[in-house]
């Protein structure tokens, strides 16, 4: 009975959005009301290529392409710590400034971003998860994703202790081809080669905790080993500080009250979530909103959360 109320509740969300773009109201708000909101979106990675991550967070190649061109033309793209300076200062995001950012880690945001980027002259930040990089392991809910059948999304939810009983229940009836697809996996990742990369042509590269784990299922012992080794590792390999967190999954649930402390205490100047919204909407520097663009985000809608009219 829920699922069915979340669904009908999802399509009259949908509808109502529809006809907002559609009846030229968001375009007349942006222009005339709209234009002081600010948009941080979040991205994961964008690509011509089927590659062995979670098919809706690989964003076609045109598509982006597209969207880039767009916010050239009608937007200005700050890098994200401009927004963080700004709401630390009191002064809101700023006059409809857009920042663009890309949770994971995959190398096709070296291969296929990163050029798209150049060619608009666009800053990014990176969030990266720095131990499936020093481990060359996949990252654990892309793998669960291809070897569950069928697949459970409640394994995201999981502590580490129930995801490292899972990896190993699936490791001994993995055949050659789960095997295959748990390299292609591994191989989907940014090295550290990679990283510095990205680092030398400008873009901020961020903490997405050690090994992305759903937070607020963690200890908060483990919740602090993730955050502080993130950073650490982060700080080693690329000789800047790293003062900026995306939480894994980022949706509500994946943190809570005491993962945003522990952000605050091991040295996180503000942190970011997946949720939708704009950023002068956020409840605090330690949940800071972000609109999630898919493999299945259509343009209108994207156009939309620029208005200052997206829910």
């Amino acid at each position: 009975m829920v699922r069915h109320w979340w669904k009908a509740k999802a399509l009259v969300k949908e509808g109502i959005l529809f006809c907002l773009y559609w009846s030229g109201i968001g375009v007349l708000y942006r222009r005339f009301g709209g234009s002081g909101k600010s948009v941080i979106f979040c991205y994961h990675t964008a690509s011509p290529d089927q590659l062995a991550v979670y098919p809706n967070n690989v964003v076609e190649e045109a598509a982006f392409r597209r969207q880039m061109r767009y916010l050239h033309r009608h937007c200005t793209v700050v890098a994200l710590e401009a927004c963080v300076d700004r709401l630390r200062a009191g002064d809101g995001a700023g006059r409809g400034f857009v920042a663009l950012t890309f949770d994971d880690g995959y190398k096709s945001c070296l291969q296929t971003v990163a050029p798209i980027l150049r060619e608009q002259g666009f800053p990014a930040t990176f969030f990266i998860s720095p131990g499936f990089i020093d481990r060359h392991q996949p990252k654990w809910d892309d793998w669960l994703y291809f070897a569950m059948k069928p697949f459970d999304k409640r394994a995201f939810r999981a502590g580490k202790s129930e995801v490292d009983r899972r990896l190993a229940q699936l490791e001994p009836a993995a055949d050659d081809a789960m095997q295959a697809t748990k390299q292609a996996c591994a191989d989907a990742l940014l090295t550290w080669e990679d990283v510095r990369s990205l680092h030398a042509q400008g873009h901020s590269i961020q903490s997405h905790s050690l090994n992305h784990y759903y937070l607020s299922t963690q200890t908060p012992e483990e919740q602090e080993l993730e955050l502080t080794g993130a950073r650490r590792r982060l700080e080693e390999m690329l000789g800047n500080s790293v003062r900026l967190l995306a939480y894994p999954f980022g949706w509500a649930g994946s943190y809570d009250a005491e993962t945003r402390a522990i952000a605050r205490r091991t040295g996180y100047a503000a942190a970011f979530t997946a949720e939708p919204g704009y950023v002068e909407d956020s409840p605090d520097l330690f949940s800071i909103r972000r609109m999630g663009i898919a493999r299945d985000t259509p343009f209108w809608k994207f156009k939309l959360m620029l208005s200052g009219l997206y829910f």
